[in-house]
């Protein structure tokens, strides 16, 4: 379970295996051609399901939330969330008006500091929480859910990989 941040109650996070609605049912995926489409041309949608009560699921695109995330083969179910916890993995609308699909890794001042798992430590997005509009609820690596403890260890082993890549790269310049 994620930690909570400063001035909540402990709760169940919804990325813990009781997703709701969604908790031992298979989610169906949503036509093919919404995996193309851009977040901005889907955020009408999104909004509207989120806030009719429903679940959405996305494709991200990029490459900030590797090694857990990759375009094209993963996908979220995104829920309007209630409240904002530490580890969360949510889809927030940035002061430059574009959307991101990154994980709460504090807060300051009243503000979420959000971080892709590929970015560097000084690569951070700050957002006030109504510009959070939605957490992840479940992840699939295709049509499979991902469990929690394979999502945590693909998050802590990226690190390890990316140094792993940076010593493989100068080892080969030698």
């Amino acid at each position: 379970m994620s930690a909570p941040l400063p001035g909540e109650s402990p709760q169940d996070h919804p990325f813990d295996g009781t997703e709701g609605s969604t908790a031992g049912k298979k989610v169906p995926a949503p036509p093919k051609e919404l995996e193309k489409r851009s977040l901005d041309e889907l955020m009408p949608l999104i909004s509207e399901v989120l806030n009719a009560g429903g679940c959405f699921r996305l494709w991200p695109r990029g490459v900030s939330m590797l090694p857990l995330l990759r375009e094209g083969k993963d996908s979220v179910l995104l829920r309007r969330c209630e409240t904002v916890r530490r580890g969360d993995i949510v889809l927030a609308k940035i002061p430059n008006g574009s959307y991101i699909l990154h994980r709460v890794i504090g807060k300051k001042d009243g503000l979420f500091l959000l971080h892709g798992d590929a970015h560097a430590s000084s690569d951070t997005e700050t957002v006030c929480r109504e510009e959070i509009l939605a957490t992840a609820v479940c992840l699939f690596r295709g049509e499979k859910k991902l469990s929690r403890p394979h999502a945590a260890l693909l998050r802590l082993a990226f690190p390890a990989r990316r140094r792993a890549a940076s010593i493989t790269r100068r080892l080969q310049k030698k």
